[in-house]
């Protein structure tokens, strides 16, 4: 690493030196100061790999993908995903918490699923394999079936863990988000994508759960929040139908990601690899040829649009107006 300018200007202008001889004096002296560090113990490195920390960067990665349209994020985020399902389950199927060395141990916590699930939807979202969603869907499963509380929402510890004298859920958001909220949001998100609304009513019932406390502290339950107002105002249902590679469908997307939308699920298909079986796809095609995108709510639809100019005007109606007297066209 080259010594900055700035310092080495100010170190020359201070002894009287040429910028030439103030850099060799520099390097010596940070060599020297290194040797002498280098003596002593140096901090331990914490390298393991977690399940539910790459969970949370398998979202980043795919968001700024989508948002950006940046498809080494998308490559990254892929090769997570596959990294995690592959190396970090156990034989059952089951995730595993920890990876390091080649070995992968400990049970999986509900945070491990729950990012990951979430993850795992926003990568199918910034246009990778619907296989993503599905493995999305297989982890919400796995949720309610060995995580869920009696009374609503999840608890932190799986029905195959240790036995405790309580069993813990945890309600608010910390260092990172709250695994039962974030369990709640992925099972949303799912329920617009699976046409499941069961999973919707499951996601919303976690959250309220926790409702007096969400009321009390709601700056401690961000997460939560964000995952009843994605429920209570319904989302924009975006479904981009043509080949990925086509220069008219990335023009469409990315007019579609220039514009904010609070609350959407993005589904997208290439009509060249058959029909999709996803309920938001099913029966779209291509118009006239042409790359569409169809945009929905409730699973009733616009006409489809096929010039990236006309995006953000329908955009704003789906998002600012009743639907409702607006719709003209019908799945």
């Amino acid at each position: 690493m080259g010594i900055q300018p700035a310092i080495l200007f100010t170190v020359a202008k201070r002894f009287g030196l040429g910028e030439d001889e103030a850099e060799a004096r520099l390097a010596r002296a940070r060599a020297a100061l290194y040797a002498f560090r280098a003596k002593r113990v140096p901090p331990g490195l914490d390298d393991k790999v977690l399940t539910s920390w790459n969970g949370l960067m398998i979202g980043a990665f795919a968001v700024g993908a989508r948002i950006l349209g940046e498809r080494r994020y998308r490559d990254a985020a892929e090769r997570a995903a596959t990294f995690v399902l592959t190396m970090m389950r156990s034989p059952d199927d089951s995730l595993l918490r920890s990876w390091r060395a080649g070995t992968a141990h400990l049970d999986a916590y509900l945070e491990d699923y729950a990012f990951l699930a979430d993850g795992l939807v926003s990568l199918y979202e910034a246009g990778a394999d619907e296989r993503w969603l599905l493995e999305a869907r297989t982890l919400v499963e796995r949720i309610r079936t060995r995580y869920r509380a009696e009374d609503g929402g999840f608890y932190s510890t799986s029905d195959g863990h240790e036995d405790l004298v309580l069993r813990p859920r945890e309600s608010h958001d910390g260092a990172t988000p709250s695994a039962n909220a974030m369990a709640a949001l992925a099972l949303i998100r799912l329920s617009y994508h699976m046409n499941e609304p069961a999973l919707r009513d499951e996601g919303r019932r976690a959250v309220e759960a926790f409702g007096a406390m969400l009321t009390q502290h709601p700056v401690g339950f961000a997460t939560s929040l964000l995952a009843l107002d994605f429920v209570h105002r319904g989302p924009a249902e975006l479904a981009l139908i043509g080949a990925p590679d086509d220069p008219r469908t990335v023009a469409l997307e990315r007019s579609l990601e220039s514009r904010f939308v609070p609350y959407a699920v993005y589904g997208h298909h290439d009509p060249a690899a058959g029909a999709s079986d996803l309920p938001l796809l099913r029966d779209k095609a291509l118009v006239a040829g042409a790359p569409a995108l169809y945009p929905c709510r409730d699973y009733t639809c616009r006409l489809p649009v096929t010039d990236p100019v006309e995006v953000p005007r329908v955009l704003s109606i789906l998002g600012h107006a009743e639907m409702r007297g607006l719709l003209t066209a019908r799945r």
